[in-house]
């Protein structure tokens, strides 16, 4: 069973070679939608205003048309993979486990990236007790560089070594610094 629908907000600093001596590029704000796939109504998503990316869980009944509908909409797509949890919790088909070696792992992720051909990174959909293991992580990473894929950490435990690790392959990194829908309250939301 997958999560509440999370629209996840990441603002990160990015310093590009500036023309000017002192002049830096300002921050920019990413609006990523996730949990998508189990239901054909979320492909309204690929179709609002505006630069978003959509985060697709694999192995769901509507991915790979909400991707398609993406794409065709001008709007980024990613996988959002299922990652095991600190609880155990199931994270849904295609989970990433601890209890899987590199050839799972490499396995599992070359199924989700076969399913939704138009991603260009990737997120974790729970992974609290995966993100905090270092080897799995670098399977995870080095498929990723393979791929010129970025990843998005969606700090489900402060505890994460995927940050870390994707800077040790080289792959571009990001994180997740506010979960806009964290209470689901409409009033808390905004």
């Amino acid at each position: 069973m997958t999560s509440i629908l999370r629209i996840v907000m990441i603002a990160a600093v990015i310093f590009t070679p500036a023309t000017i001596a002192n002049e830096v590029e300002l921050p920019r704000i990413a609006i990523v939608i996730d949990d998508l796939g189990n239901s054909r109504f979320q492909q309204q998503f690929a179709e609002l205003p505006g630069p978003l990316t959509l985060a697709m869980l694999p192995h769901t009944p509507y991915a790979e048309r909400i991707a398609q509908s993406a794409q065709q909409n001008g709007k980024e797509v990613i996988i959002h993979m299922p990652m095991q949890a600190s609880a155990n919790d199931d994270a849904g088909a295609g989970m990433l486990s601890s209890e899987d070696d590199k050839a799972e792992t490499i396995l599992l992720m070359e199924q989700a990236f076969i399913q939704i051909p138009q991603a260009v990174g990737m997120n974790n959909h729970m992974g609290s007790r995966l993100t905090a293991l270092i080897e799995p992580m670098q399977w995870v990473m080095e498929q990723l560089a393979l791929r010129n894929f970025y990843f998005l950490d969606s700090r489900t435990t402060a505890a994460t070594q995927a940050e870390n690790v994707a800077r040790e392959f080289g792959i571009p990194v990001a994180r997740r610094h506010v979960f806009l829908d964290n209470n689901p309250e409409p009033a808390e939301i905004a």
